[in-house]
């Protein structure tokens, strides 16, 4: 394993430690930011930058897609919704997602 692929499972686990500890906060979103913000100043991936823009385009853009789903259907509800029917939580878990995702695209 590389170091670049080894700090990016560490993303994530922190991330995850994260989601669990603080999921009924606001600050699960501050955190996942600077969980980020060090992984962008730790990294040595020349994508890092990428990597960055597309956790922040994909979670405002599913935010915005399940926000529309959610009043327009009204069959899933969040018991703490912070912004446009959604809890902010969701955005470290877009996090997660992306990284995965870029972990098995890179490493498959």
């Amino acid at each position: 394993m590389n170091k670049e692929l080894l700090l990016q499972i560490f993303i994530i686990y922190i991330n995850v430690l994260n989601m669990v500890l603080f999921i009924n906060t606001k600050y699960t979103s501050i955190n996942t930011c600077l969980i980020l913000m060090f992984y962008y100043m730790v990294s040595m991936n020349p994508n890092k930058k990428k990597i960055v823009y597309t956790w922040f385009i994909f979670s405002v853009l599913t935010l915005m897609g399940e926000s529309m789903f959610i009043s327009s259907n009204q069959s899933l509800t969040y018991t703490n919704p912070d912004i446009l029917n959604v809890p902010l939580w969701l955005m470290s878990a877009y996090a997660n997602m992306v990284f995965m995702i870029l972990i098995i695209y890179n490493n498959v």
